[in-house]
């Protein structure tokens, strides 16, 4: 998340911005630490608050730094955690729900705490896929590489279907889906796809994954087939 505000007017008020982290992951420590606590007072503050991605989509890695140099942003902190290689699903592609301009562009992994303006909360998303004279079919992930699920939380996951803080599961068997906030060339791989225009009209299938970056309608991807007309979305 960022908060944008003139860096300026900061420095001509005495103050000099800067960056600094202090990590711990569970070693014996004694100290010292270091606690930063950024105070907004809501009445003057006259800038905004909000999230982003790195590089603006779910594929592409880039630091907090650099997204706050980009956006102009006065203070910047990881909002969760992300797919780091290729050998995790698609680089960036959030572990979890992800938010930006009221769209989602991540699915949950059911059952964590998500935070939600001013409160943290638990947090489901189901997304589905719709064909005409078909029952709806429930869809597996959004935005991410197929058969691959950081963080688990779905079922049929494997080696658990619960959630799980850094595990990387598996799935055979699912669907996924892509929207231009994807922003790169789907992933390869052995299965069926199926590709839609903007007012959800189905335009090609083929037992293939892959193709060039979505930028607009939705393009599911996984083991199953469409039939001739259908659409997708949330429900």
């Amino acid at each position: 998340m960022s908060a944008s505000y003139p860096r300026p007017a900061l420095r001509s008020a005495g103050f000099n911005p800067a960056v600094r982290h202090t990590g711990e992951d569970g070693g014996a420590v004694s100290g010292p630490f270091v606690v930063n606590v950024l105070a907004v007072d809501l009445a003057r503050f006259a800038g905004t608050i909000g999230a982003a991605l790195a590089a603006d989509s779910i594929a592409g890695r880039e630091t907090t730094s650099s997204i706050a140099d980009r956006l102009h942003a006065l203070a910047a902190v990881n909002g969760g955690f992300f797919v780091v290689n290729e050998a995790g699903g698609t680089p960036g592609d959030p572990a979890g729900i992800s938010v930006i301009g009221g769209e989602v562009v991540s699915e949950a992994a059911a059952g964590p705490l998500s935070f939600c303006a001013d409160v943290l909360t638990n947090v489901e998303t189901e997304i589905s896929v719709a064909i005409e004279g078909a029952a709806p079919i429930v869809a597996d992930g959004l935005n991410r590489t197929p058969g691959r699920a950081m963080n688990c939380g779905n079922e049929g996951d494997v080696p658990i279907a619960p959630p799980a803080h850094d595990l990387l599961c598996s799935d055979a068997d699912e669907i996924v889906v892509f929207t231009s906030a994807y922003g790169a060339p789907l992933p390869n791989g052995t299965g069926f796809q199926a590709r839609f225009d903007a007012e959800g009209r189905l335009l090609e299938t083929g037992p293939w994954l892959g193709g060039p970056r979505p930028t607009e309608g939705l393009r599911p991807s996984g083991y199953w087939w469409a039939g001739r007309r259908g659409r997708i979305g949330p429900r």
